[in-house]
């Protein structure tokens, strides 16, 4: 059976990007089988949400927070962020060089995504992107892609996410990527706590789904912007495991801040009479 991954639909007034995710589940004779669960992706004030339907492990059209907007909150302080918007305003003259950096920064990434999805679902090259380039020598060409742009979801956690391709090794083990793009003077190839954590969570998510999918590994490919250079970091099992842990702390500092946001609310005023 040949099932297509991707599609779209609408939902009320709300588009959503739709994946069809195959897992094994037991049948009515305790029997594993292969059964696909729809996927649904939506975007909600700049931030995806998702919903899980026909997984019997699940509420039917359960809604799921992504793991980036979980993952902010293992962001750097806002005092952090106006150092850094200072520092590039006194170096460039420009006190919105901060906008602008971060404009380039989402547009290059963007496009870079779409240019290796392209790849991998179409085999299409696109030479006029020297940041594909450098990708496409140093990772592209030399790997077996099986599929991209993956949306999962945490069975127990709830949590679901988009992880951006899967490849296959020498060996037949999957292996999971993740695509970032930096400023070369920005990177010096030390772990980023926030990174690993991000495909952590796509890695535990596919465990937890009993998905089809079983990555061993995990890589993050980083594409410097200004120099096209291309830096292939592995994470092993076990560091993605320590690095999962991280992202189960910001899930509960998530969750303990909605309850004392819940929990501080003032009270309603009553209406006055007259």
């Amino acid at each position: 059976m040949t099932i297509q991954h991707h599609t779209n639909c609408v939902i009320g007034h709300k588009e959503c990007d739709v994946y069809i995710h195959e897992v094994w589940r037991m049948d009515n004779n305790n029997k594993l089988e292969r059964r696909p669960v729809h996927v649904h992706r939506s975007t909600y004030r700049n931030a995806h949400r998702y919903s899980v339907y026909s997984d019997p492990q699940l509420s039917h059209g359960i809604e799921m927070s992504g793991v980036t907007t979980i993952n902010n909150e293992l962001s750097g302080s806002p005092e952090g962020l106006m150092w850094w918007a200072s520092g590039l305003a006194a170096a460039t003259g420009n006190p919105n060089e901060y906008k602008e950096d971060r404009n380039r920064s989402g547009e290059s990434g963007s496009e870079l995504h779409s240019d290796i999805e392209n790849y991998i679902n179409n085999g299409t090259v696109n030479e006029m992107n020297p940041m594909f380039l450098a990708w496409y020598n140093e990772v592209g060409n030399v790997t077996n892609f099986v599929e991209s742009e993956i949306m999962l979801y945490h069975t127990e956690y709830k949590f679901g996410g988009t992880a951006d391709a899967l490849s296959l090794s020498g060996d037949s083990n999957h292996i999971l990527w993740d695509w970032k793009t930096k400023k070369s003077s920005s990177y010096d190839g030390k772990p980023i706590l926030k990174e690993w954590a991000q495909i952590a969570a796509y890695w535990k998510a596919l465990k937890s789904m009993n998905s089809i999918y079983q990555p061993d590994c995990a890589k993050i490919a980083y594409v410097m912007r200004d120099t096209n250079e291309v830096d292939v970091v592995t994470i092993s099992r076990e560091n993605l495991e320590i690095a999962f842990d991280v992202f189960y702390s910001a899930i509960h500092m998530r969750d303990k801040k909605s309850l004392f946001t819940e929990k501080t609310k003032p009270p309603k005023k009553g209406r006055k009479n007259g």
